[in-house]
């Protein structure tokens, strides 16, 4: 018997992994060739096996999962058998992006919740990792603007959580994706809506739709190119149109973009954009409004009061929106161009909201008003946490629920101007209409000196004047005056608003007590309104009023007891003596007349008693003599004339400098906002303030009005720009964080310190910067890159940077040389306006400076000498050369200028070069400098 065996050995078999599929390939040895191998089979531990032909020697397994092991074994068959399995290889596919995060839920925080106004957004984990997950990114943007998305990253090790501050009403939208070698698809969350729900002029939801009649302006630009050139018509100033709206010409400073609302709505942003053709923008612009009525139009104002300058675009199709800190309620808006990149061109948005402003009501009192007000919330997520009341320029904040405040330390009979606002955690509420308030009517409380003359024993005349009106708290009517003789009855008598009454027909013989009230009346108390945004709407308060007057009497006694004694002529040279008592006005407090006697005694008057004498004689025996009460007495003034002043000075001249430093010094111009209790803290000199005009006011934090105020004033540039520069003070322990706020908000690229932070051992200014990496100033990072120390100055480079925002770059230039009171000594001073220039081959090989001035000829020569420089290169422009410039040179001989002397040795003229030889001289060394002028046409 013939037995045959056979047998076939395995492949070795060897692995390239890739992200989905894996490359095999094999070799194996035939082991019958009575026998041959007719293919082989494949397999990965999770598929069924493959069958590949004999001739293959390699294979690529396809649509395997990212990095997910695989056991592979490949095996021979013949025509008899199949072979053995090949060793099991263990390969691992690579990483490759993972799926989208799964589960994506955005949540508004409640309004108590510690994190403040924000959405919290979770996630969980792609169920295709497809990888190690090294971050997630999440991608989120405002109101539906995917022109100005954020972009953070999530560490894989960290929680699974992530909150977005919101601050403004809107619609946040957010999407997540995960990274391992690579970033996987986006999962996008559902939309989150926050504060007051917002439309806007242009959007795919919940736009507007106004018609093209809604656009107008003061022109618009027609081509001379075309027939009937319609592209830049007021209508085409919608956002993200292909034109815009564009001025007819650039002259006129008043062109303006109108647009009609259609109704009052609360104003909330504002964006633009450029030409959408051309390389024209407009890069400031101002905002003018007006609620019902086009001829009376105001100026959008920030919180605190001041002129608000939008910035506009940088180029033509970036969209900058800038979300409004003191929303307006109004239907007509107006985008008044101020400076602009080519040609005054320009696409807008407005977006508004729903919201409505406090509905108040109010009850006035002497010294108080009782303030009450509802609110109707815009939304379920329009959180409020107080409120603020604005009376005249003072605001207070009512916190939590509350809905009514009472406004206190106010002045009686006087009209205040009261509005009312909602404070969010999302966005800014809006002012209530602003209205005048008069407080009620208080006793008087002061009247001036009463004045008493003596007509005749029968005859008394009353003089009186008032010594503040404000101080009469209510509208003055008249006087009553009562005279009572001692043990007889009053007489009263009513007069109008005179100062000046005459008692005539009097008992001879008697002694008068006399009193003056003020005659006062209650009116109805008129509630106006500055701007309407509902002319259906009245105060309660004013509908339970009374209508008329009620009349009453406020009593400030002045009490005039007055002795009238009749006398006889005995003869022409007899004298008679007589008196008058007045009493001292009353201070406070004072009653109303209704029918209670006035005291008797009253602790608040101070008798005066004055004595004259008088004389008569029989042929005029009526004299006037007058009584009256005075505070001091004025010296009897010496006119000194102007031609001879000195004849007039004292011995020591000394006390006239001291008298002149103590007259009080009274600033030019009104300063009331850094003059406020809450400011004055602000201001490191109590005599260096900020006038009202020019002052520079930053974006308020938290509606709170006393932090706009910083003690910094805007500069004229010399070409008379305004607001050129920004003048300040050393910055203050307690105002560091404004004053970066001021550098963020201004967007400043240069600080100039002209100061050192101690000075004569006196602090001058507190240090405002990092010494070396970052510091943290409220809610701004400043970082010092670089500090570059000098003779007499220091430059330091800082980056600065707020809430995620790109860097700014700021340059630091301290003056450490500079004294603390007058300019710099140019003839000692280390400082000259050169700098070197650098070659590819040598460092510092030039050294380029400007010109001498008259006041540094002296510098450039120390220059010249301290660093050696052989030769001087002065390029003169030809056209330029009528112009007069100072000659730094001698005109021949020798010159000194300062410590150096110049010496002229010779002069050349060839060409366009004058060559000039000088030998210089500083402190017995000696130079050979050559002066080289070319003359150049430009």
């Amino acid at each position: 018997m013939n037995i045959s065996v056979f047998y076939q050995e395995a492949p070795v078999v060897s692995a390239i992994p890739q992200q989905r599929s894996i490359q095999l390939s094999w070799t194996i040895k035939q082991c019958n060739p009575a026998d041959p191998i007719t293919g082989f089979v494949i397999s990965n531990g999770i598929k069924d096996p493959l069958y590949v032909s004999s001739s293959d020697r390699q294979y690529t397994l396809l649509g395997l999962k990212p990095y997910t092991e695989y056991n592979v074994r490949v095996l021979a068959r013949t025509q008899r058998v199949n072979g053995s399995w090949s060793e099991t290889t263990k390969i691992k596919t690579k990483e490759d992006a993972p799926s989208a995060p799964v589960n994506v839920t955005g949540t508004l925080t409640p309004a108590q919740h510690p994190l403040g106004p924000s959405v919290v957004i979770t996630w969980d984990r792609p169920r295709e990792p497809n990888g190690v997950i090294r971050k997630y990114t999440i991608v989120y943007y405002y109101n539906k603007d995917t022109s100005n998305n954020k972009t953070v990253t999530i560490s894989a090790s960290a929680d699974l959580i992530y909150s977005i501050n919101v601050t403004k009403n809107g619609i946040l939208s957010y999407k997540i994706s995960a990274t391992t070698v690579k970033e996987g698809p986006y999962a996008d969350g559902k939309d989150i809506e926050y504060g007051c729900p917002e439309q806007s002029l242009v959007g795919k939801e919940r736009n507007l739709k106004l018609s093209d009649s809604s656009y107008t302006a003061s022109s618009y630009y027609k081509s001379p190119d075309f027939t009937d050139d319609v592209r830049y018509k007021p209508h085409n100033a919608k956002l993200n149109g292909r034109y815009g709206w564009a001025s007819s010409d650039n002259n006129n400073a008043d062109d303006y973009l109108q647009i009609d609302l259609g109704t009052p709505r609360v104003i909330n942003a504002v964006a633009t954009q450029g030409n959408g053709i051309a390389n024209e923008w407009v890069t400031k612009y101002k905002l003018y409004l007006a609620t019902n009525n086009m001829t009376q139009w105001y100026t959008y104002k920030d919180e605190c009061g001041n002129l608000k300058f939008f910035k506009g675009n940088t180029d033509s199709n970036s969209v900058v929106r800038h979300d409004l800190t003191n929303p307006q309620l109004a239907r007509y808006i107006r985008f008044v161009p101020v400076n602009y990149q080519t040609w005054k061109t320009i696409r807008v948005n407005v977006y508004v909201t729903n919201q409505e402003p406090p509905r108040m009501e109010f009850i006035p009192n002497k010294r108080s008003i009782t303030l009450t007000w509802t609110y109707k919330k815009c939304s379920t997520t329009d959180h409020i946490t107080g409120y603020l009341v604005k009376v005249e320029n003072r605001t207070h904040k009512a916190i939590g629920d509350d809905l009514s405040y009472n406004v206190t330390d106010l002045k009686p009979y006087t009209e205040y101007n009261v509005s009312i606002k909602a404070i969010k955690q999302v966005g800014h509420g809006v002012w209530s209409n602003v209205t005048t308030i008069r407080t009620a009517i208080a006793e008087p409380e002061s009247i001036a000196s009463l004045n008493a003359t003596i007509k005749s024993s029968e005859t008394i005349l009353l003089k009186w004047k008032l010594q503040n009106q404000s101080l009469i708290h209510g509208q003055l009517k008249g006087y009553r005056i009562t005279y009572t003789p001692r043990g007889g009855k009053p007489n009263i008598i009513d007069v109008g608003d005179v100062g000046n009454y005459t008692l005539t027909s009097l008992l001879k013989y008697t002694t008068y007590v006399i009193t003056i009230a003020l005659f006062l009346a209650f009116s109805i108390f008129s509630v106006k309104s500055r701007r309407n945004a509902d002319e259906n709407s009245t105060s309660s308060f004013n509908r339970s009023m009374i209508a008329g007057f009620v009349a009453g009497f406020i009593v400030l006694v002045l009490i005039l007891i007055v002795v009238i004694t009749s006398y006889k002529r005995r003869n022409r040279n007899r004298k008679n003596k007589h008196e008058v008592i007045v009493m001292d006005s009353v201070p406070v407090p004072l009653a109303v007349i209704d029918d209670t006697p006035v005291p008797e005694n009253n602790d608040y008057i101070d008798f005066l008693e004055v004595s004259t004498k008088r004389s008569f004689d029989t042929e005029n025996n009526v004299e006037d003599h007058t009584y009256e009460e005075t505070e001091s007495s004025i010296p009897d003034l010496i006119m000194i004339p102007a031609q001879s002043p000195i004849e007039f000075l004292p011995p020591d001249k000394s006390k006239l400098t001291e008298e002149f430093k103590g007259i009080p010094v009274e600033p030019m111009h009104e300063c009331k906002m850094a003059k406020r209790p809450t400011n004055k803290i602000k201001n490191r000199y109590k005599n260096i303030v900020a006038y009202d005009h020019s002052l520079v006011t930053l974006e308020s934090v938290n509606d709170d009005q006393d932090s706009c105020y910083i003690n910094a004033s805007f500069i004229r540039g010399y070409d008379g720009a305004p607001a050129a520069y920004i003048a300040t003070q050393g910055p203050l322990n307690n105002t560091l964080d404004d004053f970066w706020r001021m550098i963020w908000d201004h967007e400043i690229s240069s600080i100039i310190m002209l100061t050192n932070l101690l000075e004569l051992a006196k602090r001058k200014c507190h240090q405002y910067w990092p010494d070396k990496n970052s510091a943290r100033y409220s809610d701004i990072i400043v970082t010092n890159h670089k500090t570059e120390v000098f003779a007499d100055f220091t430059i330091r480079t800082f980056f600065v940077s707020k809430d995620g925002m790109p860097n700014r770059k700021v340059l630091h230039f301290h003056f450490t040389a500079w004294p603390d009171k007058g300019l710099v000594d140019g003839a000692k001073g280390d400082y000259i306006n050169a700098s070197f220039v650098h070659t590819y081959r040598e460092h510092n090989a030039f050294i380029m400076t400007q010109a001498p001035m008259e006041n540094t000829i002296a510098d450039f020569w120390r220059m010249v000498m301290d660093y050696e420089i052989g030769t001087i290169v002065m390029l003169n422009n030809l056209e330029e050369e009528c112009e007069s410039f100072p000659q730094y040179w001698p005109q021949h001989g020798t010159k000194k200028y300062g410590d150096v002397t110049v010496e002229l040795v010779q002069t050349k003229d060839v060409d366009n070069i004058i060559a000039r030889q000088f030998e210089v001289t500083k402190q017995g060394a000696s130079n050979e400098i050559f002066d080289l002028i070319c003359k150049i046409i430009e």
